[in-house]
């Protein structure tokens, strides 16, 4: 099997419908510059209960699937014993997509 070699990994955009605060809409945080391009810093500020902790836990555990070959793998990873460790994903009625730019 050969290896695989990241070059690059940036960040371009992460949809959010019904996780943790984000249930009333779905929303979308934009990782690149007025440019399209992909940023080399980012900030996350709100206030409290906004999503901000919910956010970087998402991208957690959007990362940790790459490594796992289906649901009851990616379950026996976490403490809960469930696939996501996520309510929203765990419960089938929340969705992500975080889109990426990969070389």
């Amino acid at each position: 099997m050969s290896k695989i070699v990241l070059r690059e990994f940036t960040p371009l955009c992460l949809s959010i419908d019904q996780i943790g605060p984000f249930q009333a809409r779905l929303e979308t945080i934009d990782f690149t510059d007025k440019n399209n391009e992909g940023c080399n810093l980012y900030l996350l500020l709100s206030v409290n209960g906004r999503g901000k902790t919910t956010t970087l836990e998402l991208m957690s555990t959007l990362m940790s699937m790459l490594g796992c070959k289906d649901a009851d793998e990616c379950a026996k990873e976490n403490q809960r014993g469930t696939p996501f460790d996520m309510d929203g994903l765990d419960g089938g009625t929340g969705r992500a997509q975080w889109d990426v730019l990969v070389r």
